[in-house]
């Protein structure tokens, strides 16, 4: 027999109790707040790596960014970076940030054309 789901959304209405055990989730509540905190902690972190791009660029359009990200996107844009300290790794973050400052400008110019 497959293990019970660990929580079902209470707030929409299902078919029948079956049915709302049959969508819940896996995740503990302690695995629930543990993501959570690793978003929160990402929004604040993944601004200041951007920001430090060479070029210098307005927080403004960042932060707009990264708050149009849904929390899968945070956490896989996070996810790309290792730790490393070898000039081959500071020149992978630095392609890293230079894309998602490509993507930051890349939003930015589509919203100013809508």
């Amino acid at each position: 027999m497959p293990p019970l789901p660990a929580a079902y959304d209470i707030d929409q209405g299902h078919d029948g109790e079956r049915a709302a055990i049959g969508a819940g989730t896996y995740a503990t509540a302690g695995e629930r707040y543990l993501r959570r905190l690793d978003v929160a902690i990402v929004r604040m972190d993944l601004p200041e790596l951007i920001a430090a791009h060479p070029d210098q660029p307005d927080r403004g359009p960042i932060d707009r960014w990264v708050a149009s990200l849904g929390d899968d996107e945070l956490l896989e844009r996070m996810g790309r970076f290792r730790a490393g300290r070898t000039v081959a790794a500071a020149e992978r973050t630095f392609r890293l940030v230079d894309g998602m400052f490509a993507e930051v400008r890349a939003s930015e110019a589509a919203s100013s054309v809508g």
